[in-house]
C-alpha cells in the first residue's frame, strides 16, 4: 500500500481532486473513514477500492447508494447491512434487479419485492432464469393484466396466458398471438380481429383464422398476405367472399383485382394447354381475355397508387397507455412488507 498525505487536510484535497486516489491510503489510518466518506461523495465507485473488512465498510456503502445507486452492484453481499442496502435500492430503482448475479445473497428475495413494485421488470426475467418463473406466475395470478411485461418467448409463456385469461379476460388484449395455444388464438381474433395479421403463416389454423377475422372485419381484406394466397385462388376467392358480405366495395380493392388478373392469367393458360374443341373462335376467346387482363391490370395499377396515398402516417403518441396502473408509494411500502415477513 503506498501511503499519501499523513495530515487529514491534506489528504481531503488529494482525494476531492481525484477521488481514487482513495485506494493509495492505508485503511488502518485513523482518519480513514472520514477520507473514504469525502471520496465516495466525489465519486461513488470508490466503494470498489475499499475492502468489505473494513470496520465502517457498511457506513461507507450506505452513502455509496445515497449517492450513485448503481454502486450496489459494487458492494459485497458479507456486508452486514447488505440486505437493507438493497432493499432501499430497488424500491426506487426496480430495474438494477436485472444486473444483479445469482449467486449473492437475497438473490430471489430481491427479485420478489422488485416484482412486487414493478410488474415492468418481469420483462427482465427470460429462459436463462428458470429459477424465477414461479414469480412470474404469483404476478399474473395477482395481477392477469401484467402478462403485457412477459417476454413470449420464454417456454412457460403459453401456460401463464391460460392463468392470465381465467383471471381477467381483458388481459387477452396483450397476449403475443404467435405463442398462445389455439383456442386463446381465436378469442384474440374475435377481441380485436385485426391482429390476425400479426399470425405466423406457419400456424395450421392461419387459413382458419384469417376466415373469423374477416367475416368480423372485412376491411382486413387488404391485409391478406399476397404470397400466402397467389397458389392457392380458391381459398383467396373464399376470403373474398366472406369479406365481400360487410364490405360490398372490396371488388376495387387492390387484391381482389390481383386476384382476378392471376385467376384470368390461369384461364388463359387453361385454355392454350387443353385440346381446342371450339375451333376458330379460339382466337377470338383469348383476344377477350387478354383485353379483360389489361383492364384489369390497368384498374389493379390505380388502384395501387390510391391506396398508397391513403395510408395515414404513423403517430406514435397514439400507443396505448400500460394496462398495470402504477402502484402508489403506500402500496410499495405495504408489498414490501409483507415480502419482508415471507422471506425472513
Amino acid at each position: 500500500m503506498k501511503e499519501r498525505l499523513d495530515d487529514t487536510f491534506n489528504a481531503k484535497v488529494d482525494i476531492v481532486t481525484s477521488p481514487d486516489n482513495i485506494k493509495y491510503y492505508s485503511q488502518g489510518r485513523n482518519d480513514y473513514t472520514e477520507l473514504a466518506l469525502t471520496a465516495i461523495k466525489q465519486k461513488a465507485n470508490v466503494i470498489k477500492y475499499i475492502s468489505p473488512s473494513y470496520k465502517d465498510y457498511f457506513i461507507l456503502c450506505d452513502e455509496a447508494i445515497k449517492q450513485d445507486y448503481e454502486t450496489f452492484l459494487l458492494i459485497k453481499d458479507s456486508v452486514s447491512n447488505y440486505k437493507q442496502l438493497g432493499i432501499k435500492v430497488i424500491i426506487k430503482y426496480p430495474f438494477l434487479i436485472a444486473d444483479l448475479a445469482k449467486e449473492i445473497k437475497y438473490y430471489y428475495f430481491f427479485w420478489e419485492l422488485a416484482v412486487s413494485i414493478c410488474y415492468r421488470v418481469l420483462w427482465c426475467i427470460k429462459e436463462d432464469k428458470k429459477e424465477l418463473f414461479p414469480l412470474i406466475e404469483k404476478a399474473i395470478q395477482q395481477e392477469p393484466l401484467a402478462i403485457v411485461h412477459v417476454d413470449s418467448r420464454i417456454s412457460i409463456y403459453s401456460k401463464l396466458c391460460n392463468i392470465a385469461y381465467s383471471k381477467n379476460k381483458e388481459s387477452i388484449k396483450y397476449m403475443d398471438i404467435n405463442c398462445v395455444e389455439k383456442y386463446l388464438v381465436f378469442e384474440i381474433i374475435n377481441n380485436e380481429p385485426e391482429k390476425v395479421k400479426h399470425l405466423d403463416t406457419s400456424k395450421d389454423y392461419y387459413k382458419e383464422a384469417w376466415k373469423l377475422a374477416l367475416s368480423i372485419n372485412g376491411q382486413l381484406i387488404k391485409n391478406i398476405d399476397y404470397s400466402s394466397t397467389e397458389d392457392d385462388l380458391d381459398y383467396l376467392f373464399e376470403l373474398i367472399n366472406i369479406a365481400e358480405k360487410s364490405v360490398p366495395e372490396i371488388v376495387d380493392y387492390p387484391i381482389v383485382l390481383n386476384a382476378l388478373c392471376l385467376e384470368n392469367r390461369k384461364r388463359e393458360e387453361r385454355l392454350i394447354s387443353t385440346p381446342n374443341i371450339i375451333g376458330n373462335n379460339i382466337h377470338k376467346l383469348l383476344k377477350e381475355i387478354d383485353d379483360e387482363y389489361e383492364l384489369l391490370l390497368k384498374e389493379y395499377k390505380e388502384a395501387i397508387i390510391a391506396e398508397m396515398k391513403e395510408k395515414p402516417s404513423i403517430n406514435f403518441n397514439s400507443i396505448p397507455d400500460c394496462p398495470v396502473k402504477v402502484k402508489t408509494a403506500k402500496q410499495k411500502i405495504c408489498n414490501y412488507k409483507l415480502s419482508f415477513k415471507r422471506i425472513k
